[in-house]
């Protein structure tokens, strides 16, 4: 059964993020952040303004507007320095991994060097 909306309400929406409830004329509406967006802090609420003709606020862009922001409030508070840290190790990593390579290839080549009835004639094209 699909219940009737009063007039001059907006009607419920999903807009590919949330499923939004009805909303009074002129009011803000909110609805709690997503469980199942991973990234959203899921303690906040997204926000949603009815216009007083009973339409979904629009943005210049014209398309239905709503403000996430308490949902991504977390990812303002991004540690840099904790990613400078990440990198430096990183770096760290292929270095040393590149150099242990490249000294096994130059053992490798003076072994082969040194000992010439190691080299195998069967291998030329």
């Amino acid at each position: 059964l699909k219940a009737k909306i009063p007039d001059g309400f907006c009607s419920p929406e999903w807009d590919g993020i949330v499923c939004w409830p009805e909303g009074a004329p002129g009011k803000r509406v909110s609805t709690s952040c997503p469980e199942y967006i991973y990234d959203f802090n899921h303690k906040g609420l997204a926000y949603r303004r009815c216009d007083n003709n009973g339409t979904w606020e629009l943005a210049s862009i014209n398309k239905t507007w709503a403000n996430y922001n308490e949902c991504t409030k977390f990812l303002y508070h991004y540690n840099y320095s904790h990613e400078k840290e990440v990198f430096h190790r990183l770096y760290l990593i292929y270095t040393v991994g590149y150099s242990i390579s490249l000294g096994s290839l130059m053992v490798a080549v003076v072994i082969l060097g040194y000992f010439r009835r190691l080299h195998c004639t069967r291998n030329y094209i």
